[in-house]
């Protein structure tokens, strides 16, 4: 009875004997699995279904707020809701905001002085130019990619197997950001890098190690079609915002992808030898690595298994592309290679619906902390609503591609706007806004669907740990390397035998690196404490955006972690070693260095009384060095847990 109720909750219907329809029942048969499926004019109209188009700017009224082209847009929006844009953000929390959004650390003091120093009007675009050369660009923005590939180093489940080599697609990742690798190759890369031209050994070892991604999931080593769901899955959901995986065992319920879309797509793959499969290269300096890569298999079209039963096999189902975005009328795919490389063309053709949009969304939602399209992962028909600016979406999706796919071009241009630089605060709002309720976006817009303002955000969790390090000076910031590969650990060393995880473990708090170097073991995500209580994401499925909780165990984390109170202890250490400095300046540095901002009078005031009260209050029995040590450490570690060190304005 709960299980029908619940049905016909979701809108399922009875047949008029009262009993559930066959696709609930064993007798369920695949759907559609022919080339020629059957939608509903709705579907093949959908918006994301359609190549993007080119707009004219509009026109708004106060011609002067607009620096880019994005600023049309969102202005003209806001016109037709007599709505104003909030003040600019003022020149240090609009540093601090850039800085973290575009490197993932804090400005440093003397970044902050020498931008305040510098009143041209090219100061922030000089800001904006140095942070995107920074090597710390690429260590930020390849984070955010291994989320939607569900990065990991471990297969995961009883064994939990290294992936011995994966840290190799990291750092390829990294690297390809740094470079401004066109978006375009990128993807080519991920799907078919093994099928490119030959070049040299940078090209090389570039083509060989994109396509690692494939093999990190941890259906890798099950049944082929299981291992091609979890590629078809991630791929999809990363690259156009789909999850045609879902399509494997029925038509989709929601979107107009068939099981025939499914087992066209995984035919492509079960052509494609990837269980763990490595390949030797040498890299432009003469060094002699082994990386994950794939390579061609034979050749096969697959069987619908019915229900997902490979025991019940329906039609052969030829290698082609999802028909609701292909088309039916396409070419047949190469029958002497998998249609990988087909694939990779097809997702990067300038007027595909999907790739551009998706990734330009990525990005913006990134700066903004929420996308013109709600779910990154979901552009379907079934997505809670549409993109909150189509237009603007659209004029993202083509700049990018005018601009040779480069991903660096589309962050200048919207850190550049002026929408991206406005002030996050609702009480700014107020002076700019008439005084009617009906016209005022805080009670009209509360979620700033229209961009009134700018989006305040939690750090992510690596930012979090990642700036504890920077402030306290103990940051190490050697690029690359793996704690497995320094331990040993191969893909055969399973990790739960011979004491081989509390050896990972007893290592795994002595990387100071930036977060994204440590390793991520499948099952054990614990052993990253402070990563998992701020929201650090499971590895399983692809995450395009983390959640952001809010909750008693993080608190309780910033004020008595072992972690955070070393990091707390070093801060004191360094400010205390400065005999340059008196306690009044070291104050001042310590909220630079850890709000990004100078400290006012009176809180300058309060921190010193603070000092004396912690001093008096130690027992005499402790050094007069030791005290004023724990009392400045007291004063570093109340400073860390403020939501003005853990949050962006």
């Amino acid at each position: 009875m709960r299980v029908l109720l619940v049905l016909l909750f979701a809108g399922v219907s009875l047949t008029a004997d009262g009993v559930l329809p066959k696709a609930f029942g064993d007798d369920a048969k695949p759907a559609d699995s022919s080339p020629h499926p059957v939608f509903t004019d709705e579907q093949r109209t959908h918006w994301s279904f359609q190549p993007p188009t080119r707009a004219p700017l509009p026109t708004v009224k106060d011609t002067s707020w607009p620096r880019q082209p994005i600023d049309n847009f969102v202005l003209a929006t806001l016109d037709a809701h007599r709505f104003h844009p909030a003040p600019p953000a003022d020149r240090t929390t609009l540093l601090r905001r850039v800085t973290f959004g575009l490197t993932g650390l804090p400005p440093s003091r003397r970044d902050i002085e020498s931008f305040l120093a510098d009143d041209s009007p090219e100061a922030f675009a000089r800001v904006v130019d140095r942070l995107l050369a920074s090597h710390h660009y690429g260590e930020q923005w390849a984070r955010h990619w291994l989320d939607v590939v569900r990065y990991a180093d471990s297969l995961g489940g009883t064994a939990n197997f290294p992936f011995a080599n994966a840290y190799r697609y990291r750092d390829y990742v990294i690297r390809a950001f740094n470079k401004d690798k066109p978006f375009d190759r990128f993807v080519l890369e991920l799907v078919a890098g093994d099928l490119l031209p030959a070049g040299d050994a940078e090209v090389e070892a570039d083509r060989m190690t994109g396509p690692g991604a494939l093999l990190l999931g941890p259906y890798i080593l099950n049944d082929k079609v299981d291992a091609a769901a979890d590629q078809i899955g991630m791929l999809t959901r990363a690259l156009i915002g789909m999850d045609i995986s879902c399509s494997r065992c029925h038509d989709h319920p929601f979107e107009p992808l068939t099981t025939g879309d499914f087992y066209a797509l995984a035919g492509i793959f079960t052509s494609t030898e990837s269980k763990r499969f490595e390949r030797d290269l040498v890299l432009p300096g003469g060094d002699k690595i082994r990386v994950l890569s794939v390579k061609e298999g034979k050749v096969e079209n697959l069987k619908v298994h019915l229900r997902g039963d490979p025991k019940t096999l329906g039609d052969t189902v030829s290698r082609r592309f999802p028909v609701i975005l292909a088309g039916r009328s396409q070419p047949k795919l190469n029958d002497k290679q998998s249609g990988r490389l087909e694939l990779a063309r097809w997702l990067t053709r300038g007027d595909h619906p999907l790739t551009a949009r998706v990734i330009a969304n990525r990005i913006w939602q990134r700066h903004f902390g929420v996308g013109l399209v709600t779910d990154p992962d979901n552009f379907g028909v079934s997505a809670v609503a549409g993109p909150s600016n189509h237009q603007l979406l659209d004029w993202l999706a083509l700049h990018l591609v005018d601009r040779g796919w480069s991903l660096k071009a589309l962050h200048r241009t919207i850190v550049l706007s002026a929408t991206y630089q406005q002030s996050s605060s609702t009480a700014a709002v107020s002076a700019s806004n008439p005084q009617s309720s009906t016209r005022d976006p805080r009670t009209t817009d509360p979620m700033n669907h229209l961009l009134w303002r700018q989006n305040r955000r939690r750090l992510e969790a690596e930012e979090i740990r990642d700036s504890l390090l920077f402030v306290s000076g103990q940051l190490d910031l050697t690029m690359g390397g793996s704690l497995l590969a320094r331990l040993g650990l191969g893909n055969a060393a399973e990790l739960k035998k011979n004491n081989r995880l509390q050896l990972v473990v007893n290592h795994f708090g002595n990387i100071l690196q930036r977060s994204i170097y440590r390793p991520v073991i499948r099952t054990e995500l614990h052993m990253a404490e402070l990563l998992q209580a701020f929201d650090f994401p499971g590895r399983d499925e692809a995450t395009g955006q983390r959640q952001a909780s809010t909750n008693a165990p993080q608190a309780l984390l910033l004020m008595n972690g072992p972690f955070v109170l070393d990091q707390a202890r070093h801060s004191a250490e360094g400010l205390l070693a400065d005999q340059r400095l008196d306690d009044r300046a070291r104050v001042q540095q310590l909220y630079l260095q850890s709000l990004g901002r100078a400290a006012r009078s009176d809180e300058v005031t309060a921190a010193i009384e603070f000092i004396t009260s912690w001093n008096r209050g130690l027992p005499n029995t402790t050094g007069a060095k030791d005290r004023r040590t724990m009392a400045w450490q007291s004063l570093c570690q109340a400073m860390f847990m403020l939501n003005e060190f853990v949050y962006v304005d």
